[in-house]
């Protein structure tokens, strides 16, 4: 009786978080572009807070410190504001996410699966239909024979012409 005692390939290399150097190497430019176009400006951001930065001349920004802060916090529109968007926020979501979540899986839980294929038919319909018909009355519109752009375009050429 013989035993397998065969490693895979790469094993006996030190990984960091369960990956080895060469997929480290292949991560690299999609971890550098994601550090440049998405952590650089929140650290930047949060710089810019920290100063009185003014982006329309080209004086150079000067610290101050939590003054910023400071001012946003005791100003009652900010508060109106953050009252707005945390109302926007409870009234959004539950339209846009739990609803459409919960009707899943009641949809899911439809044993007859001509009834399920119905259901989701019927569903699938309020968000294919608008697309279509706004597809439709652009080539409506671009039409070169009936389509009222045409229609305005050709007004214009006469009126540009010597008759």
């Amino acid at each position: 009786m013989t035993t397998n005692t065969a490693r895979s390939i790469g094993s006996a290399r030190s990984s960091f978080l369960g990956l080895d150097f060469n997929t480290w190497i292949f991560l690299l430019p999609a971890l550098l572009f994601f550090a440049w176009y998405q952590i650089f400006p929140i650290i930047r951001v949060v710089w810019i807070s920290f100063t009185d930065f003014k982006y329309l001349t080209n004086d150079p920004p000067n610290w101050v410190g939590f003054a910023n802060y400071i001012e946003a916090v005791s100003d009652p529109l900010m508060w109106k504001s953050l009252g707005r968007a945390a109302y926007f926020t409870v009234m959004f979501l539950p339209g846009t996410i739990i609803f459409p979540l919960l009707l899943a899986i009641l949809v899911d839980r439809v044993e007859n699966a001509r009834l399920a294929t119905f259901y989701r038919v019927i569903l699938l319909i309020p968000a294919v239909i608008p697309s279509t018909l706004v597809f439709v009355l652009w080539k409506w519109m671009y039409n070169y024979q009936i389509g009222p752009i045409n229609y305005f375009l050709v007004e214009i050429m006469e009126w540009f012409t010597y008759r």
